[in-house]
């Protein structure tokens, strides 16, 4: 399986220019440590990112120059980035860009960034100019019918059907684990990311939960979920995989994202 860094890339995030805050690092095992996270960045072991487009398009690439404190938790990765807003919508010709409106609500321009990780001074020990080619990652999509979610984890054409509100514990935190559920067939149509899940609410402030994306981040061919936790005053990312079976998803790692 490949080692794989998730974060987050926001267009203007460090005095108004591109910037990546890492999540999570896919190794020899899931690492939600943001020592583990920014040590990918600061030893240049991270040097390419994908940045997907809310439909799970490439929306573009980030290329990372170096590391600086932002302020957070991880050290932030600054750089290039060429491409489109991830929450643009294709372009049909027509000279005008449209966006998403689930995007910018959910997401505010960011999009998931996913970068293949090499030992350390792997990329750091190559000229700047000698990027790493891009690497295509295998996308899915789930949608949600009656609050159930429906999504293909292992891609054999059956599709796994888990209680959407299960993802969210008692205290609006994520679930350990989820446990698929029998339900009728759905008559929604699946997609990457897919906004508001789990409806806004009581406690006061819970504001909702987003499926960000449904990508096979290590290779393995089973599809992670990334899901992003709304509050009134933060935000948390959230990633599960199916460990051990498509029918059972075990929260692998959660870290503050970029905060609005």
């Amino acid at each position: 399986m490949r080692e794989v860094l998730i974060g987050e890339m926001c267009p203007a995030a460090v005095d108004k220019r591109a910037a990546v805050l890492p999540l999570l690092a896919r190794r020899v095992s899931w690492m939600a440590d943001p020592d583990d996270a920014s040590w990918a960045i600061e030893r240049g072991a991270a040097r390419l990112f994908s940045v997907f487009a809310w439909d799970g398009r490439r929306a573009g690439s980030f290329q990372v120059a170096g590391a600086t404190d932002a302020g957070l938790d991880a050290m932030v990765g600054i750089g290039s980035y060429v491409g489109a807003s991830p929450c643009d919508q294709p372009s049909r010709g027509t000279g005008a860009t449209k966006e998403y409106d689930d995007c910018v609500a959910a997401q505010q321009r960011c999009g998931l960034a996913l970068a293949v990780l090499e030992p350390a001074g792997g990329f750091a020990a190559r000229p700047y100019e000698e990027a790493p080619d891009p690497v295509d990652y295998a996308t899915g999509g789930g949608c949600v019918d009656g609050g159930v979610l429906h999504v293909d984890i292992d891609g054999d054409g059956e599709v796994e059907t888990f209680e959407a509100a299960r993802f969210v514990e008692a205290l609006r935190g994520p679930a350990e684990e989820v446990t698929a559920v029998d339900a009728k067939e759905a008559t929604c149509e699946p997609a990457f990311a897919v906004r508001g899940i789990v409806p806004a609410g009581d406690p006061r402030d819970w504001r909702g939960l987003d499926l960000l994306g449904v990508v096979d981040v290590d290779g393995d061919g089973r599809f992670e979920l990334v899901l992003v936790y709304h509050y009134e005053d933060r935000r948390t990312i959230a990633v599960y995989s199916a460990v051990s079976s498509p029918v059972r998803l075990e929260l692998v790692g959660e870290a503050i994202p970029w905060q609005r």
